[in-house]
């Protein structure tokens, strides 16, 4: 079990607690092109508390302060214990001021918005709800058994009552001031969690590690405020430009190690985080490790892009919420005053009984369970409008730790339970003003192994042949199947489902780690290159607008054994056609494939190294008369075009005239179809989704 952090009294802690000041590497070493350099400089991620500490520490009646507060934390952790965490009802809320500091000719109105999304955004992280948590909940929590992401009973306010008197605000207006303070600590804002937002401060940003709330802050540099375009002279760059430098920095202000602690030796106090030797950078691939243990990079605490930040462990949300209520009392009894709020949201009324007319932002009062097989089940209620997203809790009966989903539908299935077992629910909304109170448990029972569910539940009397026939809403395929198995190839197809934007399909040989996706916007798909004689493993999920579904359960086929015969190549006329694809700094993120129009795959490229920025690949196919299709897919959902370089594709003639171009400003992915007919080929259609970031952003500014 790891201690609570060790802390020396004084200096002497300071001199085992970990770097925060790595020295910004020079862009040159990132090979990046000259024009992207003057344009968003790519370096390090760096921070300033090491050496912000050092100087408090060095006042000694800061240092008093200070060692009381971690007193107070210590003995108040040691009586507080967690054994099995309860859902969070009604979060300690925290009021904020922002800071704005020299701003050349400042938008105030601008500003204040850029305020709203950066809060936003910590309120998303903190509590588990950021849309990226995704990734850690369908993929890399797999790689940490037995680890779960926190979510801190914590929320952040920008306060609008009783102002400070001096800075010219009135009730109403947010706790947002430009160019009316100055430096890292302004008495006259006690009693709020103050953020400085400073022009070349030379790191990310700084913090106390552990805060008073007496005027005291987070210092954040102008380029890594908030998220989007900024507001004139503030303007967060990328890769530090989705406002998880503030997720960062008030990590230490709640007082949280970075995640690395001092090495393999010293570990950052927190008892449910891996040991790591050193810091991470840029976005490195799930599975990297170190101290004979997998690394957590992924972490808010550690040094990675803003991109590939993504969770706080229970642990240090646990650890945040304790040093709030050892040490932030006047912040949290200042919330009442400032906020016009009390200690927790949610009022109780419920009163709201009127089962189908919902007319307003609200829990899910009649969410029933149906569809009840082995390993899955599916929930839906009646919809409810204005909703940010729902929050759904399930837990085998008896067990401690609940598994928590966030979604924008009003259904969701739930995948990959134990058969014959009892589950516990209860569902919540996030509604523009907050999330509302949990629901009472309610319960199902999984079906044995061997029972199949047919007829049993009679719900809708949906018996019979092709049950899936009257599928009205996007959601998962559940239908699919896999015949026509050769000893390389194999076709699967399901039934169609409305209102898709593609279906994503993941195979691997079973026993290997790595799977292969392939993106596709009909219903089924013929596999290639399979080998013979061989089990594979495969999954499939729907992205629908709101998003991606779950993923189904895995399911198995064999290729057959390997006969001898002849693949015979005819190779007859055919018109060459070039594919050229130019990148963007995050490479990695980025595959291809062209597909003809029974979807066999013709060629394909994916595991690019990241930092190939400006360079192109270029392929040569020689195609027969028909129809093809080129997808280029981007993993993160941002495209190849314009945070991170000019990234484009384009598609090209024996003569060199363009048969389809894509500028790379797209989402998840951009196809173009293409016909090929008498020794000529012609653009037939593009199909592309938007930038994931920029729906997060409309999301987030739409939540305040």
């Amino acid at each position: 079990m790891k201690n609570v952090l060790n802390f020396c009294l004084g200096l002497c802690f300071l001199l085992t607690w970990t770097s925060c000041s790595d020295d910004i590497i020079p862009t040159q070493e990132l090979d990046l092109t000259q024009e992207l350099q003057d344009q968003h400089v790519i370096e390090k991620r760096n921070c300033g508390t090491e050496d912000h500490m050092l100087q408090l520490l060095s006042d000694p009646t800061f240092s008093a302060s200070y060692n009381k507060r971690i007193e107070s934390f210590r003995k108040f952790a040691a009586e507080h214990t967690v054994e099995s965490r309860e859902l969070c009802a009604n979060p300690v809320i925290l009021p904020m001021a922002v800071h704005f500091q020299d701003v050349p000719n400042p938008d105030a109105s601008c500003l204040q918005e850029l305020a709203e999304a950066q809060i936003a955004i910590l309120n998303a992280d903190y509590q588990g709800t950021n849309s990226d948590i995704s990734i850690w909940q369908n993929s890399s929590s797999s790689s940490f058994p037995g680890l779960s992401n926190g979510e801190a009973c914590i929320e952040f306010c920008i306060a609008t009552l009783n102002h400070p008197s001096g800075y010219g605000l009135n009730d109403g207006d947010l706790a947002v001031t430009i160019n009316a303070t100055s430096g890292d600590n302004v008495s006259a804002w006690s009693g709020y969690l103050n953020i400085f937002v400073q022009f070349d401060t030379g790191v990310l940003g700084y913090s106390p590690l552990g805060g008073s709330g007496n005027g005291d802050g987070v210092v954040v540099d102008a380029n890594a405020f908030g998220a989007g375009a900024g507001c004139g002279s503030v303007v967060p760059s990328a890769p530090y430009n989705l406002g998880r430098t503030l997720t960062h920095e008030l990590g230490h202000y709640l007082f949280l190690d970075h995640i690395w602690g001092n090495g393999c030796g010293q570990d950052d106090g927190i008892a449910d985080t891996p040991n790591s030797a050193e810091e991470y950078y840029g976005c490195p691939n799930v599975g990297e490790s170190s101290c004979s243990s997998t690394d957590l990079h992924m972490n808010y605490m550690d040094y990675t892009n803003d991109a590939c930040m993504y969770m706080f462990s229970n642990g240090q949300a646990v650890q945040m919420e304790n040093y709030v209520s050892a040490n932030l009392s006047n912040l949290v009894s200042n919330a009442a005053l400032v906020c016009g709020v009390s200690d927790g949201g949610g009022d109780d009324d419920g009163g709201d009984d009127g089962d189908n007319g919902v007319d307003q932002c609200q829990n899910p009062t009649d969410a029933v369970v149906s569809e009840i097989m082995q390993t899955t089940a599916f929930i839906s209620w009646t919809a409810i409008p204005d909703v940010v997203n729902h929050r759904l809790f399930y837990r085998k009966l008896g067990t401690s730790g609940w598994t928590k989903r966030n979604f924008t539908a009003n259904s969701y299935t739930i995948i990959n339970l134990d058969p014959a077992t009892d589950y516990e629910w209860k569902i919540r909304t996030l509604c523009e003003d907050g999330w509302t109170t949990i629901s009472d448990a309610s319960f199902f029972t999984t079906l044995a192994e061997g029972d199949d569910g047919s007829g049993d539940d009679g719900d809708d009397g949906d018996d019979g042949d092709g049950g899936n026939d009257d599928i009205t809403e996007c959601q998962t395929p559940m239908d699919a199947e896999v015949t026509d198995i050769t000893q390389t190839t194999a076709f699967i197809s399901w039934t169609a489902i409305p209102d898709v934007i593609n279906y994503r399909l993941l195979y691997r040989e079973v026993g290997t780690a790595k799977w292969i996706r392939r993106n596709m916007t009909i219903n089924s798909y013929t596999f290639i290159n399979l080998t013979p004689d061989t089990e594979y493993e495969w999954k499939i999920r729907s992205k629908c607008e709101d998003g991606w579904t779950p993923i189904t359960d895995s399911a198995y086929f064999t290729t057959l054994e390997d006969g001898g015969g002849d693949d015979e190549d005819d190779d007859t006329g055919c018109v060459t056609v070039d594919f050229s694809l130019t990148f963007d700094y995050y490479s990695s993120e980025t595959s291809w494939e062209l597909l003809d129009e029974n979807d066999v795959q013709l060629g394909s490229g994916a595991n690019y190294q990241n930092g190939l920025e400006g360079s192109t690949i270029t392929e040569e196919f020689c195609l027969e008369d028909g129809c093809y299709t080129l997808y280029v897919d981007d993993s993160y959902g941002d495209g190849i075009c314009c945070n991170y370089g000019d990234g484009s594709f384009e598609l090209t003639d024996q003569s060199g005239d363009v048969i389809g171009f894509s500028d790379g400003n797209f989402g998840y992915y951009d196809s173009i179809e293409f016909c090929v007919e008498n020794g000529e080929a012609s653009f037939k259609e593009e199909s592309k989704d938007t930038k994931a970031a920029n729906i997060q952003l409309k999301q987030i500014n739409s939540s305040n």
